[in-house]
């Protein structure tokens, strides 16, 4: 299906306002060969619509067997993937489905544990 660049531009401009973080574990490795976690820190960022409010539906809607704490509508051309990690107002999530559609991309993500 088209879509018109200015429709994107407009829905971008209107919708796509949310601040998202792309995270990157952060390793290093000591004297003797030890592994050091330095916690976790930003990459990248995208903007989108983040919600939390109707996942469930989401879930039903694309008969997902996962649960999905957020998802997150974004332009097309926003380069993620599966597994990646990402931060919403200091909340922390790993990215388990990328479903692409006509005019964005639904990323869905559930609550990251370290």
């Amino acid at each position: 299906m088209y879509i018109p660049k200015q429709y994107k531009k407009t829905i971008k401009r209107v919708f796509y306002d949310k601040k998202v973080e792309i995270l990157e574990k952060k390793i290093i490795q000591d004297e003797e060969g030890g592994v050091i976690s330095k916690g976790l820190e930003p990459i990248s960022f995208f903007y989108g619509n983040v919600n939390f409010a109707n996942n469930k539906e989401i879930q039903e809607q694309y008969g997902l067997e996962f649960f999905v704490n957020v998802s997150i509508a974004t332009e097309t051309k926003t380069e993620i993937k599966i597994d990646d990690i990402i931060r919403f107002q200091g909340r922390i999530f790993k990215v388990v489905e990328i479903l692409p559609c006509d005019s964005y991309l639904l990323i869905l993500g559930q609550k990251w544990h370290k």
